[in-house]
């Protein structure tokens, strides 16, 4: 069951070998705390058909968070990004940026290309040299990664890397509270993988993944003292400091042993149910404040940002119009039988006025009939909220209310489900309807290959003598 207020849900997914790792997060006031997770082996659901129980099941349960989340964020490893740092070329300003795309291209020839960059200007201290920093991640690997996700029945709103993310968690909340002056080391712990990023102050001047199922054989602590070499050898300096991070105490222990280095621990993830690691906390909070890369590929952008496109404007305006026509004619029809049976009344009353049996009978009956003529006036009433809800990119394909038992029932396609949300939204606050709950929400394509969502919802009509 789908726990957490609506507009505090996040949902981060990421591969690990061939498994695909789906969590939900709620973050609200400031906490944060799992409340699902969903794995499924991508090897496998290849083999699978569309139609497949396991399948089928995995989608449905996606979909359900997937109407109520704020943000879907699909995170990408260090094992398939490109991290370079290099100084800043000594040019006039005007010629900054020419230059450092020049760099750019001589870094990574014959790649620029075919992968997505972001560049960062890291502002070092006065007397020392300020440096690029260069995030890419190749156009292939994502695209296949997101093709593997939208089979699923979902596009990210974000896609993020854990290296950007993991240097911001240093830059915001290591660096202001330890307020390191020389080289420092942070090392992060994840699912059997680590990433190690090296400091100088607030600057990343390197990046480097280890896994153990890559490194079979070799013990991690010994990757790690290896790759500390390389830096060595590299830079001619090694780190003073290491903070460990994630899932840290043993590791943290086993890296005490070397006393050439200091180690601390900082941010320890906790193996508690319900605790998200620290590295899904700084993607939260990043994308929040807006501070890191959104390397999601163009074509998925326009999928997810030109709702627009998915149905004319004339062919939603032209169905609501229709809509509104039936609701009104028949409203008058039942207003017309309304006023036959107020005649009748009137008729009998004269007739049998000497019976006070039959009075009090008739009396009960017109009570009955002004109760009637309330819940026949209805139909208008449930046209205007539904238009002055319903956004114009939206389509209602059917609406159904029963006033016996007082509810609507209403089916339609949007090019998004936020306007789902939304649309649910206003109709309650209109103070028309109550009890509105989202029954089914799921992606397909349209006549124009978008891809749309197809939704139901049900409810209960107010009726009250006030509502005319």
């Amino acid at each position: 069951m789908l726990i957490g207020k609506k507009g505090s849900i996040f949902g981060i997914s990421y591969f690990h070998g061939d498994e695909l790792h789906v969590v939900f997060i709620d973050h609200a006031h400031g906490q944060t705390r799992v409340i699902g997770k969903e794995t499924i082996s991508v090897r496998s659901s290849e083999n699978l058909s569309a139609a497949d129980h396991t399948l089928v099941e995995f989608r449905k349960r996606i979909l359900s968070y997937r109407a109520r989340i704020q943000s879907w964020v699909h995170l990408v490893f260090r094992n398939v990004s490109i991290v370079k740092v290099f100084p800043v070329p000594q040019v006039p300003e005007t010629e900054l940026d020419q230059a450092i795309t020049n760099r750019v291209h001589a870094e990574i020839p014959y790649l620029s290309e075919e992968v997505i960059l972001h560049q960062v200007l890291q502002e070092a201290q006065q007397g020392k040299e300020s440096q690029v920093l260069l995030f890419g991640v190749s156009k292939g690997v994502l695209g296949e990664q997101l093709k593997r996700l939208e089979a699923f029945g979902v596009i990210p709103d974000r896609v993020v890397l854990s290296t950007e993310a993991l240097g911001w968690l240093y830059r915001t909340k290591v660096f202001p509270e330890e307020n390191p002056k020389d080289l420092v080391l942070m090392v992060y712990f994840f699912n059997g993988h680590v990433e190690l990023l090296f400091f100088e102050d607030h600057v990343l001047l390197q990046s480097r993944w280890l896994s153990q199922e890559a490194n079979q054989g070799v013990g991690m602590q010994e990757s790690i003292r290896a790759t500390i070499a390389a830096f060595q050898r590299e830079w001619h300096r090694k780190p003073e400091q290491i903070y460990v991070a994630g899932l840290s105490s043993s590791n943290a222990e086993a890296m005490s042993s070397d006393p050439s280095y200091s180690v601390k621990v900082m941010m320890e993830d906790s193996n508690q149910e319900g605790h998200p690691p620290a590295l899904f906390n700084a993607v939260i909070e990043s994308i929040s404040s807006d501070e890191i890369f959104d390397y999601t590929l163009s074509s998925y952008k326009e999928v997810r940002d030109q709702k627009s496109r998915v149905v004319g404007r004339s062919k939603i305006a032209s169905s609501v119009f229709c809509l509104t026509a039936a609701l009104l004619l028949l409203a008058l029809v039942q207003v017309g039988i309304v006023f036959g049976q107020i005649s009748w009344f009137q008729f009998r009353t004269g007739t049998f006025s000497a019976d006070v049996k039959e009075i009090k009978k008739m009396h009960q009956e017109a009570v009955a009939i002004v109760d009637f003529y309330e819940k026949k006036a209805l139909p208008i009433e449930t046209v205007a909220s539904l238009r002055e809800a319903i956004s114009t990119e939206m389509l209602l394909r059917e609406v159904e209310y029963d006033f016996d038992k007082r509810t609507i029932s209403v089916r339609g396609i949007a090019p998004d489900q936020a306007l789902v949300d939304q649309f649910i939204a206003k109709l309650e606050q209109g103070g028309f309807y109550e009890k509105l709950k989202l029954e089914r929400i799921q992606a397909e394509q349209s006549d124009q290959a978008k891809t749309v969502f197809d939704f139901s919802f049900e409810g209960h009509i107010k009726v009250t003598s006030e509502s005319n």
